[in-house]
């Protein structure tokens, strides 16, 4: 039960992904709106109204993720979708990050062609074998903790720059040591 709680949330999470990542993009406009907001409303100093609006994230997180999960859609993430499809640089963003999230966190095995260990930069780590072109493989690597962050690598079938070998994991599993730094 609390696992499945932890889930939802955590895609909940996901699915706040590529918003949470064009606004750090355009951040520079954001901070003169909320120094206007605190210099309006002052800072919030109350431990039980603090309380009370982490308790609302989660719940809202929670909600995500059952949304994320039935790939139901709401108005209010439809409106972000239109948003950043009309704005030139942003919706190529938003639609890298999307293809990314797909990828990595799709329950589907049609998006992967393989999960590998790869030596790269001396050390080995999880790639994502995203393409296969003629005698060569398109492998993502991502990074720790963010795995929407990373290399891609065109690494040749027969004689292959950087050493790697297939391996019998699930990409979530994959995915999930790297987000908890080896620790889970």
């Amino acid at each position: 039960m609390l696992n499945k709680i932890l889930q939802r949330v955590f895609k909940g999470l996901l699915t706040l992904t590529p918003i949470v990542i064009i606004v750090m993009i355009v951040n520079y406009v954001f901070n003169l709106i909320y120094s206007v907001i605190v210099y309006i409303l002052g800072s919030f100093q109350d431990i039980y109204l603090s309380t009370f609006i982490i308790i609302l994230m989660v719940i809202l997180l929670y909600f995500l993720g059952i949304v994320y999960e039935t790939k139901q859609k709401i108005f209010l993430l439809n409106f972000f979708d239109w948003l950043f499809e009309k704005i030139p640089f942003l919706n190529s963003v938003n639609k890298f990050v999307k293809d990314i999230m797909d990828l990595l966190f799709s329950d589907s095995k049609e998006k992967y062609l393989g999960v590998i260990e790869i030596e790269y930069g001396g050390y080995i780590q999880y790639g994502f074998i995203t393409k296969e072109l003629d005698n060569r493989y398109i492998v993502f690597i991502p990074t720790a903790p963010n795995p929407t962050n990373g290399f891609v690598v065109f690494l040749d079938k027969e004689n292959p720059k950087y050493p790697y070998k297939f391996v019998d994991i699930e990409p979530k599993k994959a995915i999930s040591t790297i987000v908890s730094l080896g620790l889970n």
